[in-house]
């Protein structure tokens, strides 16, 4: 199956000197972007102690990357494969790869983005216009993918897992493996269903807190090791993601409009009423 940007994109040898796999993704990134811009919604509800955490990360200029676990579509991260075929060339058992997608889907956060304003984002991811809308110049797209709306159930992975596991086996990693690895590591994150394709988004990716032995996931990754912790999520600040907070759109049913007229006064963030 062909999939839109990405068949070229792992055609591109890695570890190049210019980087050019990820100078191609910004390419291709900013020419979705209607006016150079990507935006965040984020919505107020009935849970006080969770609006307050939205608008103090607003202040401290951070934004939420969650856990898989804790997202909506229960077809995240799906990884459609013959089970018979792979048990058979891998000579592994099927709780055996089980375990082992668990163990990779641990690895990174995720944090939706959108290309542009939509009064469909309005309703379904900033409650009807309960909430804000944050705009963002991208100064570094290294950790931000394109999401790629396509019939998932038309996905296979069968060949590219089978040719992982002789990579394993091999100790070695040539050009053409490290696609294949890339492929498995990063196409599940970014590949949604049709029917979600007006979300339009741009996704957000980062395994970086594992990197710590004294972080929140202590330097080892474990399958189920996040709901085990009750791990939901992480704050990243603008900064580390490569973005500019450039102006907030408030919602014309925003519960908190007045703090967040407030916190905006305060970072000198313009705002815009809605």
């Amino acid at each position: 199956m062909k999939i839109e940007f990405y068949d070229e994109f792992f055609s591109i040898e890695p570890f190049s000197d210019n980087n050019e796999g990820n100078s191609f993704k910004d390419r291709f990134i900013r020419s979705k972007m209607t006016n150079g811009k990507i935006y965040k919604f984020v919505a107020f509800t009935e849970n006080e102690q969770l609006n307050s955490k939205k608008l103090s990360m607003l202040e401290l200029q951070q934004f939420w990357a969650s856990s898989y676990d804790y997202f909506e579509d229960k077809r995240e991260v799906l990884r459609p494969y013959n089970k018979c075929k792979v048990r058979w060339y891998t000579k592994t058992s099927q709780q055996y790869l089980d375990y082992m997608f668990s163990t990779v889907n641990e690895m990174n956060d995720i944090s939706c983005f959108t290309y542009e304003l939509s009064d469909f984002m309005w309703e379904e991811y900033a409650n009807r216009g309960n909430g804000f809308c944050m705009e963002f110049d991208l100064i570094n797209s290294d950790k931000f993918f394109p999401v790629i709306y396509l019939d998932k159930n038309k996905l296979d992975y069968t060949n590219e897992i089978i040719k992982s596991f002789e990579i394993i086996k091999s100790f070695t990693l040539s050009k053409n493996d490290s696609r294949i690895i890339g492929k498995l590591a990063i196409l599940p994150w970014v590949t949604k269903d049709l029917e979600f394709q007006r979300e339009n988004e741009l996704r957000f990716l980062c395994g970086d807190n594992y990197d710590q032995e004294d972080g929140p996931m202590g330097g080892k990754i474990a399958a189920g090791k996040k709901k085990l912790l009750g791990y939901k999520g992480i704050e990243y600040s603008f900064e580390y993601a490569g973005l500019i907070l450039r102006k907030v759109y408030i919602g014309p049913d925003c519960i908190k409009e007045k703090e967040v007229l407030d916190i905006c006064h305060r970072i000198e963030i313009p705002t815009k009423m809605l």
